[in-house]
């Protein structure tokens, strides 16, 4: 905590309103500048409380519920064959680009076919709901604190049946839809499958949250995430479930009128996931978390599977 009034002092020296996104801004870049000076054993070893094998998930389901209950966050490491995994990422990232490839900032701003949409930014569709509810996939190439991303919704429309296959395989394993207190849990259930492009996005969206209610998702990892600039998900252990952190921000945010951003994280609690193609992160969205930024050379490709549970 000593960390954290230090990094607001510096913000705000002498306390004058309104506070704003630059305010936000710098308490993120703070908190970052903690993340790249943590030594890879420390990451490894908060990695671990978090973590289990698939093969350990597979023979006690009630320890990975009970990860998942109490962090807010499980890791389970080879859920998909890492070879499977990258090769699926490349097949992702192929149709991605092909409609991608379409759109340059000032003359094509959108371009459509029969399968799927491709925009630059908000200039057909605008919201979360109307991008899940198109009747084709929607290649997005986010603006704002995500400006380069690329987050393509149901991808699994203009993917190779083989492809979708896959996913449908992987996202209906018995372990899966049990840690999630689910009956039963599949591509045909979820509530949208993405997958986020990102290749060298150098800023991103800093600490928030996605919802005061209980929403689940998962992100599959399909290309090695083995460095902090690799541009990782990270997330604040048990913040979904802690009071002081959640009224703070709550308050922060009121001032702000950001009403979702939370950029004031107790830093011992943050972990960023690194892994290899293969790994399998569910995470509670009512917890503090972020994408990290990436160098300029770096790839990431997820898979999110956006649900909510029944229990």
């Amino acid at each position: 905590m000593k960390y954290l009034f230090k990094n607001l002092l510096k913000v705000f020296p002498q306390y004058s309103p309104p506070l704003g996104m630059a305010d936000i801004n710098d308490l993120n870049e703070e908190t970052l500048k903690y993340l790249h000076s943590l030594p890879s054993a420390e990451i490894n070893e908060r990695l671990q409380s978090i973590t289990l094998e698939y093969s350990e998930v597979e023979s006690n389901l009630e320890m990975a519920k009970a990860i998942l209950k109490e962090n807010g966050i499980l890791v389970i490491k080879n859920f998909m064959n890492r070879n499977l995994a990258i090769e699926l990422g490349e097949r992702c990232k192929e149709t991605i680009l092909y409609y991608a490839n379409h759109l340059k900032e000032g003359e094509t701003t959108s371009y459509e076919d029969e399968s799927a949409l491709a925009q630059l930014g908000p200039v057909k569709l605008k919201g979360y709901r109307q991008l899940v509810e198109y009747s084709k996939a929607v290649v997005h190439l986010r603006s704002g604190q995500d400006k380069g991303m690329i987050d393509t919704f149901n991808i699994d429309r203009i993917l190779p049946e083989s492809c979708v296959n896959t996913f449908l395989s992987a996202f209906s394993k018995r372990e899966f839809p049990a840690v999630l207190g689910m009956e039963r849990q599949s591509l045909k259930d979820r509530r949208n499958l993405n997958v986020y492009l990102n290749r060298g996005v150098t800023s991103t969206r800093g600490f928030h949250i996605d919802s005061e209610k209980t929403q689940l998702k998962s992100f599959l990892y399909m290309s090695d995430v083995d460095s902090v600039d690799s541009g990782p998900y990270c997330y604040s252990i048990r913040s979904h479930s802690c009071p002081k952190s959640i009224r703070v921000n709550r308050a922060f945010s009121m001032v702000t009128k950001q009403i979702t951003e939370s950029p004031i994280v107790k830093i011992s609690s943050l972990v960023p996931v690194l892994g290899p193609a293969g790994t399998l992160v569910v995470s509670d969205q009512r917890g503090i978390h972020r994408g990290l930024p990436q160098c300029a050379d770096a790839l990431r490709l997820v898979a999110v599977l956006n649900y909510q549970p029944s229990t």
